[in-house]
């Protein structure tokens, strides 16, 4: 039976070059029908195979082929058919061939040859066509000559050649030659090399080195600088023979593209309106009518000035029972003023933030929150800008609670800028009184001094009171404010001065007190004493509305300030009342309490 022959097998490569491989295998079995040739097929590796891919015919009696036509340093596949009378067989196994590298086949392109002195010249070219390569370029041979001069035997030198090795991809075809005849032409060539040697050479390129030097290279340094401005200096070679005649100072903003300024005599430049606490980068270029120097190195500078620093909660809030005061000029500046602000604020229990506007309260020192709730917890966060950047931070604050509670007695203060720290006032009952529940000062009776009580001279147990005599009319009038008799008095001072308590809160003719007076006033302690929250006594809101009825002073948006006290004690001698009343509205908040405790905060 007669058929196809097999495939050839044991295919492989004998030997190869860049442009040639030699490839054997060994016959197959015929099919019972002799075989009349064999075709040999091979293709570029990236390549399909196809009804057009190239091939040789091997005769019968051949089991090898020099495969030809190939190009250095390519990747191949090859296989191979065997045909007889009845048909091809199936194909060999595929076998692959990388070809070896060859010298160059073309020279380096476009070839540039610039004068940078009287003694160097600057030349650049390109590498070979990526197809004339045949291999890893390592580097470039660069020739000079002269190639006119009135010296013969220099004319007739050979090249002078001066390496240049590629270490890698990102380097660029130039080179500076240097250690030339001022005011001569020279002939340039370049040529490419691999690992198998060196390719054709360029076409020679003419250029002339020049007569005069243009400038040396500056160096540039930045001298100092203010939030605004950077001052930069500049020095030159003082051996230059053609000094500079100008300069090209370039200078950009971090991340911002190059600007340039053209100076002229000058060695110095102070670069202003700048941003506060920004970097800036420079370099400095030299000129004169010969041509210019190469740049300096770049030199980098930041004005003065930072980002806002955030201040501590202390500094920044002031919180009361439903407002919270922002102090915005807590804020830091950072060297750079302060631009724009954003607040929001939240409920401390909720994701959703309240912003109070979109970049604003630039002029504001300070914010108010209103409307708050008491007893509860807020966060706020804000951030400040300028020009160096922002800063954000956030803080949390809790309200208070309602002032003046039904347990919680009054307290007393003797003006406006009372001090910060809560006083005492040590007050003893007397016995058999009468009860007056509404007191102002404007309708202070003054009735004959009948009787008064020293305080000072109760005895030792206090179980009973001296009398005193009677002061004159005049001391009355001019002393003190006079109460019925069943009263007796306490006086607190915010000065060195002693004043009656029922001076306290306007201006009063009884600023005649003096020291022979003072025994008839209870003594009045001033006692610091840490305060039990983080909020202030002095700080609860204006705006409580006390069971009697009383309106709070508009003259305070902080807190209750109470002008004066009246005690009033009970047939109980046990008991004791102090009263506390707003001058604005002359009514009296108060509370009972035993006499075991002389102290009313």
């Amino acid at each position: 039976m007669q058929e196809p022959p097999d495939a050839p097998s044991e295919l492989k490569i004998l030997e190869h070059d860049g442009r040639s491989a030699r490839t054997s295998w060994s016959s197959p079995y015929s099919g019972n029908s002799p075989i009349i040739h064999y075709m040999v097929q091979y293709k570029l590796d990236t390549d399909k195979w196809t009804a057009r891919t190239p091939n040789v015919t091997v005769s019968a009696s051949e089991t090898s082929v020099l495969v030809g036509g190939l190009r250095p340093v390519t990747t191949y596949q090859i296989r191979v058919f065997a045909i007889n009378g009845l048909g091809k067989s199936e194909s060999s196994q595929v076998i692959v061939l990388k070809t070896i590298e060859e010298t160059p086949g073309g020279p380096p392109l476009h070839i540039k040859a610039v004068p940078l002195s009287s003694k160097s010249i600057k030349v650049s070219w390109k590498p070979p066509r990526k197809d004339l390569q045949y291999g890893v370029i390592l580097g470039y041979y660069v020739g000079y000559k002269v190639s006119e001069s009135a010296n013969l035997d220099q004319m007739n030198k050979d090249f002078v050649y001066k390496t240049l090795e590629v270490k890698n991809e990102a380097i660029l075809e130039e080179c500076t030659v240097n250690e030339l005849t001022r005011s001569t032409k020279y002939q340039i060539i370049v040529q490419a090399y691999n690992s198998k040697g060196a390719g054709p050479s360029s076409e020679p390129t003419f250029v002339k080195t020049l007569e005069m030097d243009p400038p040396s290279t500056p160096t540039l340094r930045v001298v100092s600088g203010t939030s605004n401005s950077i001052q930069l200096s500049w020095l030159m070679n003082s051996d230059d023979s053609t000094p500079a005649t100008g300069f090209i100072l370039h200078h950009k903003k971090e991340s911002a593209d190059w600007d340039e300024l053209r100076l002229t005599d000058t060695k110095s430049y102070a670069h202003q309106w700048l941003k506060c606490g920004t970097r800036y980068q420079y370099y400095i270029i030299a000129f004169n009518s010969v041509g210019k120097s190469d740049a300096s190195s770049i030199v980098s500078a930041k004005t003065d000035g930072a980002s806002p620093v955030a201040p501590d909660k202390h500094s920044l809030l002031s919180v009361n029972t439903t407002t919270a005061t922002i102090f915005l000029d807590a804020f830091h500046d950072g060297g750079c003023p302060v631009n724009m602000f954003e607040v929001m604020y939240k409920l401390a229990k909720s994701r959703k933030w309240i912003s109070l506007s979109n970049r604003a309260f630039t002029d504001q020192k300070q914010i108010v929150l209103s409307d708050l709730m008491p007893s509860t917890s807020y966060d706020i966060k804000i951030t400040a800008f300028n020009e160096a950047g922002s800063t954000e931070a956030q803080y949390s604050f809790t309200t208070t609670s309602l002032a003046l509670q039904d347990d919680e007695p009054g307290v007393l203060s003797s003006s406006k800028s009372a001090p910060s720290v809560p006083f005492y006032a040590d007050v003893l009952p007397r016995h058999g009184s009468n009860v007056y529940s509404n007191y102002s000062p404007n309708k202070v009776s003054q009735q004959d001094c009948t009787e008064t009580v020293n305080l000072t001279e109760l005895d030792v147990n206090g179980s009973h009171v001296k009398k005193m005599s009677m002061p004159s009319e005049d001391q009355c009038t001019q002393s003190m404010a006079h109460f019925p008799t069943p009263y007796a008095m306490t006086k607190v001072g915010d000065t060195e001065e002693r004043v009656p308590l029922n001076a306290m809160s306007r201006q009063s003719p009884l600023k005649s007190y003096n020291a022979d007076h003072e025994a008839i006033y209870a003594t009045v302690k001033r006692t610091p004493r840490q305060p039990r929250s983080d909020v202030h006594i002095y700080q609860y809101p204006t705006n409580v509305q006390p069971d009697s009825g009383c309106e709070s002073s508009e003259a305070s948006n902080m807190a209750h300030h109470w002008r004066t006290s009246v005690v009033r004690f009970d047939s109980e001698p046990q008991s004791v009342k102090l009263f506390a009343c707003d001058p604005q509205s002359g009514l009296i908040y108060g509370r009972n309490q035993s006499r075991s405790s002389h102290h009313y905060k």
